[in-house]
């Protein structure tokens, strides 16, 4: 197989070193020869790295200048083919990260719960004091396809005459008069207690829903 005459042309090529005629022949055989055509692709940073080589290395007597080294052209080759490999590396690995977060992105996506699955806050109401105790709490009613849940949230204040604990019960009342229980909590001067409830009444079907004693003394209530 004939050896390509254009092969050797590619450095000259890139450095402007070819006549007129060769230069045009060497252009049309670029567009027919994927080989030449990448070489000079990889030559490309030849002539900035030229223009990188300070003027003190630059021979000064211009009637008798001095031979270039024999190994000067490869080590220019050598070098652009390196910074050619380490710009190839740095775009495939900024690739791999892209498509990394990409995929982490994606992933997170997938896996993220529906909004309408995300817990939400309870909107809460102050109960209304019915006697003096130093009692007070908050209830949040969220309705539900089998009832309403209750979040309850009591306080019992520090009082001068008020420092025992006791008993207190969280009752439901219905509007057709029936009764339910649906807490009980031990109440001690300056603690407070949370804790989530249910009723099998939907909220339309409430009364009122109260805080009481044992005995059977209401304390406070709330009429949603």
């Amino acid at each position: 197989m004939p050896q390509d005459r254009f092969a050797t042309y590619d450095a000259a090529y890139v450095l402007g070193a070819l006549s007129p005629k060769d230069r045009q022949e060497y252009e049309q055989h670029l567009r027919e020869c994927p080989d030449c055509a990448n070489s000079v692709r990889e030559l490309a940073g030849m002539p900035g790295l030229l223009s990188q080589v300070p003027p003190s290395l630059l021979p000064t007597d211009a009637e008798h200048p001095d031979p270039p080294p024999e190994d000067l052209l490869p080590k220019l080759l050598d070098q652009v083919r390196r910074e050619q490999l380490r710009r190839r590396v740095i775009t495939i690995g900024s690739a791999v990260l892209a498509a990394a977060a990409c995929l982490a992105l994606v992933i997170m996506i997938i896996f993220r719960p529906p909004v309408g699955d995300e817990p939400t806050a309870i909107p809460t109401a102050t109960m209304s004091p019915v006697s003096n105790a130093p009692v007070w709490a908050t209830i949040g009613l969220e309705q539900v396809d089998w009832g309403t849940k209750v979040d309850m949230h009591c306080m019992y204040e520090k009082r001068p005459g008020y420092s025992k604990s006791g008993v207190y019960l969280l009752v439901v009342v219905a509007k057709d008069g029936t009764e339910e229980q649906v807490g009980a909590w031990r109440v001690k001067p300056g603690q407070d207690a949370r804790f989530p409830a249910a009723t099998s009444h939907p909220i339309s079907e409430i009364a009122a829903i109260e805080v009481r004693t044992t005995s059977n003394k209401t304390l406070l209530t709330l009429a949603p």
